[in-house]
C-alpha cells in the first residue's frame, strides 16, 4: 500500500480499496459515516445552524476529523489491521479514540514545555527564543483540538538541524510533539555553554543571528567538534575556531583524515565532556553525518569557511544562498595598505576575548573625542568582526557620530563587507 502517514486515513481508505479489500459498498459506507461525523461536528461549532457555513469552513472540519482519526489508525501494526479498524469501528468511535489520543499527546508535550521552560528563558535573544518561549506557550492556547485539531496555530520560525522538513510536514499535536522534542534537544545542547562563549561563535556563524531564522546547534556542535579533532584544550571553545584553526582542518581534509569515523570519536569525547543525556548525545550522533557531508563540500572548493563556524560570516551566508569563492577584499591586501596598521585587519582570523572586549568598550567611554575612539579601537581590535561587534553592540558605547567617524576612515571596501555583515549601507 502507498500510504502517506500525515495523511493516514484518506491514503489507507484509497489504497484498501486499490488491492482489493475494501469493495465499492465498503467505502461508501465509511465515507458515509465520516460525513456523518462532519455534520455533528459542524452542527457543534455553529450551535446548531450547520447549513450557514462557509465551503471552506466545512473543509477545515473534515480535515481536522479526518486527522484525528489518523491516530488510532496509526496506532496498528500493519496496514491491514489499520484498514480492519477503519471497515468495522464506526467514525464517531474512531474520533473519540483520537481526541483522547490528541489530549494525552498535548499533555505530554506541556510536560517537556514546562520542564525546559527555565532552559528556554536561558537563550540568548534569537529566533529560536521567542518560538521556544512564545510560539510554544500560543500553540497551547490556541490550539482547537475539538474541532480544528490538524492546524498549527502558531510559525514555527525557528529551523531544527534534523529532521525538520520531515517534522514540519506533521500536522496539529503531533508537529508540536516532534518540534517541541527537538527544540528542547538542541536547546540543552546550548545550555551546556556560557552565553559569551555562544555569542562569539555564533556571531562568528552569522552577525545577524538574534534577528535571522538560522539554526544555532550546528555551528556550535561544528565549533566543539572541531576543536575536538584538532585537540584544543576545553579553554579555547569559548572564542570558536580562528583562521589557523580553519587551516589545519583542510590540512586533515586534504590528507584523508578528517573521516566520519574520526568525527564520530570526536563527537564522543564532546559528549563526556558536556556530560549529555542520552536524548542529547542520540542527537549529536546523528548530526555528525550532515556535518561531515557540509564540511567537505566548503573543503572541496578550499573555501576559508567549513560548516565550523569561523569568522568570515559573508562566506557563511553566500554558502546557504548556493553561492562560491568570490574574490574577497583582501586579496589585493587593501586593508594593510589602508589602515597601515602592519598586518592590518585579519580577514578570518581573530577576535578579541570577552574580557579584552569588555575592556576595550569600557576604555572607549573615558575617551573624549570621536578621533580618540577610532585611533582607539583600530589599535586593539583583531579582525572585522570586532568592528561589526561594536558597531552593533547594546551599550551604545559609539554613538552615531564616532560610527560615522570610524568608518569614514575605512576605505570603501572594507565599508561594503561591513555593510553586508551587518546588513546596513555603510557605502556613501
Amino acid at each position: 500500500m502507498a500510504l502517506d502517514t500525515s495523511h493516514y486515513t484518506e491514503t489507507l481508505l484509497q489504497a484498501a480499496y486499490d488491492v482489493g479489500l475494501y469493495d465499492d459498498k465498503t467505502v461508501t459506507a465509511i465515507r458515509g459515516d465520516m460525513f456523518s461525523l462532519l455534520a455533528e461536528r459542524l452542527e457543534m461549532l455553529t450551535n446548531g445552524e450547520s447549513c450557514s457555513v462557509t465551503a471552506e469552513t466545512a473543509q477545515a472540519v473534515l480535515s481536522g476529523i479526518l486527522y484525528t482519526l489518523d491516530l488510532p489508525l496509526l496506532g496498528c501494526a500493519i496496514p491491514d489491521d489499520a484498514a480492519d479498524l477503519l471497515a468495522n469501528t464506526t467514525a464517531a468511535i474512531l474520533y473519540d479514540t483520537g481526541v483522547s489520543h490528541i489530549r494525552r499527546k498535548l499533555r505530554a508535550a506541556e510536560l517537556i514545555y514546562r520542564k525546559h521552560r527555565s532552559v528556554f528563558d536561558a537563550l540568548p535573544d534569537s529566533v529560536m527564543k521567542t518560538t521556544a518561549v512564545h510560539g510554544i506557550s500560543g500553540f497551547f492556547r490556541a490550539y482547537r483540538p475539538d474541532v480544528f485539531a490538524d492546524l498549527i496555530p502558531i510559525t514555527a520560525d525557528y529551523p531544527l538541524y534534523l529532521d525538520h522538513s520531515e517534522i514540519t510536514a506533521q500536522r496539529g499535536v503531533t508537529f508540536l510533539g516532534r518540534y517541541l522534542q527537538g527544540l528542547s534537544t538542541e536547546a540543552r545542547f546550548l545550555s551546556k555553554f556560557r552565553t559569551e562563549t555562544l555569542h562569539a561563535v555564533l556571531s562568528a556563524a552569522d552577525p545577524l543571528y538574534r534577528e535571522n531564522p538560522s539554526n544555532l546547534f550546528a555551528p556550535m556542535l561544528a565549533t566543539v567538534i572541531g576543536m575536538a579533532l584538532l585537540h584544543r584544550p576545553f579553554s579555547a571553545w569559548k572564542y570558536g575556531l580562528e583562521g589557523e584553526d580553519i587551516d589545519a582542518l583542510c590540512d586533515l581534509y586534504d590528507t584523508g583524515h578528517l573521516t566520519e569515523s574520526g568525527m564520530l570519536q570526536a563527537a564522543e569525547g564532546v559528549i563526556d565532556l558536556l556530560m549529555l543525556d542520552g536524548t542529547c548525545a542520540g542527537y549529536v550522533r546523528r548530526a555528525v553525518p550532515k556535518l561531515r557531508e557540509s564540511a567537505e563540500g566548503c573543503l572541496r572548493q578550499k573555501l576559508p569557511m567549513l560548516v565550523f563556524p569561523c569568522t568570515d560570516a559573508a562566506y557563511c551566508r553566500n554558502m546557504r544562498q548556493g553561492g562560491g569563492h568570490a574574490a574577497s577584499i583582501y586579496d589585493d591586501m587593501t586593508m594593510m595598505a589602508a589602515l597601515q596598521q602592519g598586518d592590518g585587519l585579519s580577514y578570518r582570523g581573530g577576535r578579541l576575548g570577552a574580557s579584552a572586549f569588555r575592556q576595550l568598550d569600557y576604555d572607549l567611554r573615558n575617551c573624549t573625542t570621536k578621533e580618540e575612539q577610532t585611533n582607539l579601537i583600530l589599535s586593539r581590535v583583531q579582525g572585522l568582526e570586532d568592528i561589526c561587534d561594536l558597531l552593533t553592540a547594546d551599550t551604545g558605547t559609539l554613538d552615531a557620530a564616532a560610527k560615522a567617524h570610524l568608518l569614514s576612515v575605512l576605505p570603501g571596501a572594507v565599508r561594503l563587507y561591513l555593510s553586508e555583515m551587518v546588513g546596513e549601507n555603510f557605502v556613501e
